[in-house]
């Protein structure tokens, strides 16, 4: 549900904006080793979990996130999930999305906000996504970023929290 809010609010803007397709990062996480779970993984684990998650994303959270945009009459498109450039990002290896960083080069120093450390090591998710916008010249801001799910980013997730809290609605 925390999910869902932002996506419904950017096409309810949308379409005061009359905008009528809107672009979708879903995807992203499950290619790109976005999500902080696949650093707790052995190496062998990561990639069969990442695939898992791939098969499971129309189910999961595509469809979700298509309807809540149909109801404000924008037609939601998911780039990452296109055939031909999923196909193609699945044989990049692991190593490019998900980086182990051995040493620090200044490359990686500029990246320190995106750093994870688990288990001693350190990692940065999403590493060719942003290796790739830095070369665009997309705002370092950006680029070194900390990745944060939607509805925490968004704080969707706190909105939902407090309204349960006053008892306003129950489940």
């Amino acid at each position: 549900m925390a999910l869902a809010i932002p996506v419904y609010f950017a096409s309810k803007k949308a379409k005061k904006d009359k905008i009528k397709v809107m672009l979708s990062g879903q995807g992203s996480d499950e290619i790109f080793g976005g999500y902080a779970r696949y650093l707790r993984m052995k190496k062998e684990e990561r990639e069969k979990e990442m695939k898992k998650d791939i098969k499971n994303i129309h189910k999961d959270n595509l469809k979700r996130d298509f309807v809540v945009c149909k109801f404000n009459n924008v037609f939601l498109k998911f780039p990452y999930m296109n055939k031909n450039f999923l196909s193609y990002a699945m044989k990049i290896p692991l190593k490019f999305k998900i980086y182990e960083i051995k040493n620090e080069t200044k490359e990686i120093k500029e990246l320190k906000d995106a750093i994870d450390v688990v288990n001693g090591k350190k990692y940065i998710r999403k590493f060719i996504l942003r290796k790739l916008a830095n070369e665009m010249n997309i705002p370092k801001i950006i680029v070194k970023r900390k990745k944060k799910a939607m509805q925490y980013g968004s704080k969707s997730e706190k909105i939902i929290e407090k309204i349960l809290n006053k008892g306003i609605y129950q489940l």
